[in-house]
């Protein structure tokens, strides 16, 4: 009788497991609105020209605008630096100094 119990709580705890998961995978998952963001490949010091294999794009969601970045690297390619920037981080327009500066 002590089995039979055991069998019959283990297949209801399946039952339940199995429930939780197809409910868990049919749910439609929320979407996020994507745009693309340019960010450095490597770390890029200050004063340093910016060529076309220093930046890339990256995801961003639209939800959170990173006010002054840009959406395309040819923007940003021939700017001098005004201020360090770390890998893969946003390369905004307060960063870059005037397209005539030039580099140090």
């Amino acid at each position: 009788m002590n089995k039979n119990r055991i069998l019959i709580l283990a297949l209801v705890a399946l039952i339940l497991i199995g429930g939780v998961i197809y409910m868990a995978c049919s749910r439609p998952q929320d979407s996020v609105a994507i745009t693309k963001i340019v960010v450095a490949t490597k770390t890029l010091d200050r004063g340093a020209l910016v060529t076309k294999e220093d930046v890339r794009l990256v995801e961003w969601p639209k939800s959170t605008p990173l006010r002054g970045s840009f959406s395309d690297p040819s923007k940003v390619v021939g700017h001098v630096l005004r201020v360090k920037v770390q890998v893969n981080e946003p390369i905004l327009e307060s960063k870059l100094a005037p397209k005539e500066t030039r580099s140090q």
